[in-house]
């Protein structure tokens, strides 16, 4: 019996562990979309709380889960930065205005950005959107999936 507790006991603490190290805990927040950061057309950054003592790099980054948009800092082509300032803009017009439901996945990726999903007043999900206007595709992992959005945005001219 007393092993079984250990074990159960271990086991919660690993758990607690994996949720704290795999960067942000799930939750939901609604932030005015005027304070958002937009980074580009699938990151944003969140403000800064009061609780932080907004010390330098306090602000929440995060990707947007399951869409990917053109890259605005190392474009493959120029066609590809026009496409990326247009979805940049897109997401911007999307959120000014509004209340925006953000709701973080609990996991981060390789860049340290929480993933997950900006949604608005209307319940309407940002990234779909952005996917249903053609600034955005549907993130798919991997290299093939990669050249093929690289593909989509620059052509023949990559």
């Amino acid at each position: 019996m007393k092993i079984a507790g250990m074990i159960a006991l271990l086991a919660a603490a690993l758990l607690t562990g994996a949720a704290s190290a795999g960067g942000h805990a799930p939750l939901t927040e609604k932030i005015g979309g005027d304070r958002i950061i937009v980074i580009d057309g699938d990151t944003v950054a969140l403000p800064c709380k009061a609780e932080t003592g907004f010390k330098r790099g306090c602000a929440v980054k995060v990707r947007l889960k399951d869409i990917d948009t053109p890259e605005t800092y190392h474009p493959t082509c120029e066609h590809e930065l026009v496409k990326g300032l247009e979805a940049k803009a897109r997401l911007r017009e999307l959120i000014s205005g509004e209340t925006v439901t953000v709701r973080h996945s609990g996991e981060t990726d390789r860049y340290g950005r929480s993933l997950g999903w900006l949604t608005l007043q209307d319940g309407s999900d940002i990234g779909s959107i952005l996917v249903q206007e053609g600034v955005a595709l549907v993130w798919k992992p991997g290299s093939e999936a990669k050249s093929g959005r690289i593909a989509h945005w620059c052509g023949a001219t990559q």
